[in-house]
């Protein structure tokens, strides 16, 4: 793959995500205007852009309070730092982010905040599954979500996303208990029309941010493959996290399709054979020119120093909505 088509297609990603939020205030600004006229218009940008200010302005640390991350500190893992800071150094950020440990068999990372703030957490369950080379290539995924700011496009697209939904509530709620004609008022072209749109506004949404969400993925690759030279090692770690977990005798019998995939504009991902595929292109690109030397040649994986191996089951916590 050509360095301009690379370009073009990075382009191109950013283009769409644009779009896409752009279509995402669109439908909450014609949600707010079905439910009060130009008046809920202009009342839903309002709460839109006070959701994304207070978005903006909460810590990260509150995030790895959920997960009960745990900040790596050198002596306990000095090759894993190591690691991350030749990362981050090839990146050009400014300001290493600090690097946190969440107790938890599921394997997982991702990256929190934005500047001097952000963080980046990986699972015991990741650590302890991947290779040097594979978990730089995840590592690198995620600090190249920093430099992307994907974290502060994402939080733009959840505010929009709740403020929607918060406005379609209450437009329906309304609509049940017969307030229908004082809130659908003269201010308001169609009850009938304004109730499909509350209705169905929240689901168009959420799949708008669903796909905002995989194309930040893609650039991601992009970025990750960029900073380390290596995309083989991103591409072998998606493929290792994306094997199917064996059936338990209850799942076989009363679950027996708790694995299916799910269809592709439900996924907060793209497909993990689509992302390989565009890796291996640009691996093939990459060898035909001289690149850095590679990045966790080890084998072996990188284990905490102090840390037991967590034998506790990943369970969903309602509250947070979050597995740990």
């Amino acid at each position: 793959m050509p360095q301009e088509t690379i370009n073009r297609n990075q382009f191109a990603n950013q283009f769409q995500t644009v779009l896409l939020i752009f279509a995402m205030a669109a439908i909450l600004g014609l949600t707010g205007f079905f439910l009060f006229g130009s008046t809920g218009f202009f009342v839903a940008m309002g709460l839109m852009l006070f959701g994304i200010a207070f978005s903006g302005r909460a810590s990260a640390s509150l995030i790895l309070r959920m997960y009960k991350a745990q900040p790596i500190v050198r002596h306990q893992a000095p090759q894993l730092i190591d690691l991350f800071e030749s990362i981050c150094q090839r990146a050009n950020l400014e300001t290493i982010p600090r690097l946190y440990y969440i107790p938890s068999q599921l394997p997982n990372a991702f990256a929190a905040g934005t500047g001097r703030s952000a963080s980046v957490a990986v699972t015991d369950g990741l650590i302890r599954v991947l290779t040097p080379r594979e978990l730089s290539g995840v590592l690198a995924h995620e600090v190249a979500h920093i430099v992307n700011r994907d974290i502060c496009v994402m939080t733009t697209a959840d505010s929009i996303t709740r403020t929607t939904s918060m406005i379609s509530r209450f437009g329906l709620f309304a609509m049940i208990f017969s307030l229908g004609g004082m809130v659908f008022g003269s201010n308001s072209p169609n009850l009938l029309l304004g109730g499909m749109v509350m209705f169905i506004a929240p689901s168009v949404v959420v799949a708008l941010q669903l796909a905002v969400s995989r194309t930040r993925e893609f650039n991601a690759d992009q970025g990750a493959a960029e900073i380390t030279r290596d995309p083989y090692g991103l591409a072998a770690a998606l493929s290792k996290l994306d094997r199917p977990k064996p059936k338990g005798i209850f799942e076989r019998i009363l679950r027996p399709g708790i694995h299916r995939k799910e269809p592709a504009m439900l996924r907060t991902h793209p497909p993990t054979e689509e992302r390989v595929d565009k890796l291996i292109e640009l691996a093939k690109l990459f060898e035909a020119q001289q690149s850095p030397s590679q990045i966790g040649s080890s084998s072996q994986p990188l284990v905490i120093e102090n840390q037991p191996l967590v034998s506790r089951t990943p369970r969903y916590h309602v509250i947070s909505g979050i597995w740990r």
